[in-house]
């Protein structure tokens, strides 16, 4: 416990508003913990808690919050604007499409293993063993395109 008692008792007070607007929103999505810190904002900013953010000296941290928050929201905006107008391939989709054609051409390398045409594949490389290897490294890659740890 604090000794200074004005200080504990402006953080007990302020702790209300921060239990009531989420105490995680580090793992809410970005319109949810937007939404949640505006909230906060507003709640930190009542006249009531004025007197507290003052005891604990934390109205310019109070400020800082809001205008980085501010700041993101206008990031994201503009990222949004530039997505909507951009029609370039995302690494997701551009990985998914690899995946598909590795899987083509490794159905094709493993068709003409299969009938020895021509020799040289046979010669060149296990089919079996890089296909297995491929596969693998394609069960690896999450939905997002993130690598994931082999099951």
């Amino acid at each position: 416990m604090s000794q200074n008692e004005p200080y504990r008792l402006a953080c007990e007070a302020l702790w209300v508003e921060f239990e009531k607007n989420g105490l995680t929103l580090y793992t809410a999505n970005y319109g949810e913990e937007t939404a949640a810190i505006d909230s906060l904002v507003n709640d930190l900013s009542k006249p009531e808690n004025q007197a507290q953010l003052a005891t604990i000296n934390a109205q310019e941290w109070k400020d800082e919050l809001e205008r980085d928050n501010q700041a993101f929201v206008e990031a994201i905006r503009k990222c949004s604007a530039v997505r909507s107008a951009d029609d370039t391939v995302t690494d997701l989709e551009a990985l998914k499409e690899l995946q598909t054609a590795v899987e083509l051409l490794l159905n094709v390398l493993n068709t003409l293993h299969a009938m020895n045409e021509p020799v040289v594949i046979a010669e060149a490389a296990d089919i079996s063993e890089a296909t297995t290897s491929a596969k693998q490294s394609t069960n690896n890659i999450s939905d997002y395109g993130e690598v994931v740890a082999p099951s």
